[in-house]
């Protein structure tokens, strides 16, 4: 503007200060518009702005926008080339738009997933295994694994504006080599946090690495490698791993939950329904899943994998203790007759994990089994909602239980289970 005002160019100087006035209300019309709104409804799909307030609160709309289209960026690139350093970065990104809490991450994650076009091969859901049971540690070589692409260079652009505009956490490839860092496991756990998330979103969309058919509740290689990982860190976990065994368990239950008729069709009719059939229309119901881990089973023994319904008359939950009335579990998916068996879950928060720990007691059982429980009360879509492959809605607050149990030491009987709550009341 300078320059054309002292070479005496004052139709040059005017086009120039119109241009920057008209850039100036482009600029606050985007702002005070929709647009940002729009943008992020179409690649949130049915979850609006508004519910979105609760952990983006406080943000602009155009920067919630802007940082959840990277994070379906770095998404498609951990994907695409099995890129363990993207899946960190699609959580700082992620955060860095306040969706911190586990759920919250799931639901956007399988937004973002439904909006890629490429077919994930089986490979990618045996790597993202592999991560989340700590199998693979890709990190410990990281210097080998910069990308040469120029899709991978252009991330690392990326990368570096991020690391410096939204959070220190994010790093390039060339920056990890030039430093020499050593990864800590708050580093560690992101990635193999966000890939055990990954594989339940995956298991939400039909696509299973667990289990080989649809009724085959047998121990596949990967089913039995994932419950020896939960019964090895049901021992002592740290709060790092916590995300992960929450993830991992409703791993487990996301295709016998599917696959239950009984639960299949628990909306708020069928919820009736099944109440009708059990002759009560309080308490809570689900199912759990029996296995006895090979190799381990008593001589002459056969090996126990079945689905079983499961209710509890009621259950007592406070910020210290679990408790359940006597509840009953019955066979499902079984010609022949079978007589309930009772049961009785007891366990106390340990608020240095977020979660409950304590005793399953079964009928026919020798001694007690060692449980862990989670619970979720998301207020975008439940569980049984995102299993069944239904719009993600508001589900008020809805409460679940789950968890796994396992009898201590090295025993062979396992337990994952489900409930949620039969009536409409007060939770």
């Amino acid at each position: 503007i300078l320059l054309a005002g002292a070479s005496g160019g004052l139709r040059e100087l005017s086009q120039i200060a119109a241009l920057e006035c008209s850039c100036m209300l482009m600029m606050d019309l985007l702002q005070s518009s929709s647009l940002w709104s729009n943008k992020l409804s179409f690649l949130l799909g049915t979850i609006s702005l508004p519910a979105l307030l609760p952990w983006s609160s406080g943000l602009s709309e155009r920067r919630v926008c802007v940082l959840t289209c990277i994070a379906g960026r770095f998404l498609s690139e951990a994907l695409g080339r099995c890129d363990w350093l993207a899946l960190q970065d699609v959580r700082e990104v992620l955060a860095a738009t306040g969706a911190e809490d586990p759920w919250h991450v799931v639901i956007v994650l399988r937004c973002l997933l439904s909006m890629q076009e490429h077919v994930v091969p089986l490979q990618v859901l045996h790597w993202l295994l592999e991560l989340a049971l700590g199998f693979s540690k890709p990190w410990r070589f990281y210097s080998q694994s910069a990308p040469s692409s120029r899709e991978g260079r252009a991330l690392e652009k990326l990368r570096q504006w991020l690391g410096v505009h939204v959070s220190r956490n994010i790093t390039s490839y060339h920056e990890l080599v030039e430093s020499e860092v050593t990864f800590g496991v708050d580093f560690t756990s992101k990635i193999t946090n966000t890939a055990s998330l990954l594989l339940l979103v995956f298991a939400f969309k039909g696509m299973q690495v667990l289990w080989t058919s649809r009724q085959n509740f047998s121990l596949s290689s990967p089913m039995q490698q994932l419950l020896l990982h939960l019964r090895t860190a049901q021992r002592a976990f740290s709060v790092h791993e916590v995300e992960s065994l929450w993830a991992l368990s409703l791993l487990l239950l996301a295709e016998p939950v599917r696959s239950s008729s009984t639960l299949a069709t628990m909306s708020i009719g069928g919820e009736q329904r099944f109440a009708d059939h059990h002759g009560s229309s309080s308490g809570w119901a689900g199912l759990a899943v029996a296995w006895q881990l090979p190799g381990l089973e008593p001589p002459g023994s056969e090996p126990l994998r079945r689905n079983h319904t499961l209710r509890f008359p009621g259950l007592s939950l406070d910020e210290r203790w679990l408790h359940s009335q006597r509840g009953s579990l019955a066979i499902l998916h079984h010609r022949g007759q079978e007589a309930e068996r009772w049961v009785h879950l007891d366990a106390r928060f340990d608020r240095s994990t977020g979660s409950f720990a304590g005793q399953w007691a079964e009928e026919g059982l020798a001694q007690v089994l060692d449980v862990t429980v989670f619970w979720l009360r998301g207020w975008l879509g439940s569980f049984k909602q995102l299993v069944a492959g239904s719009p993600v809605t508001d589900s008020a607050g809805h409460l679940e239980l789950f968890g796994f149990a396992f009898s201590p030491g090295d025993g062979a009987i396992a337990r994952c289970f489900y409930v949620t709550q039969l009536d409409s009341g007060p939770r």
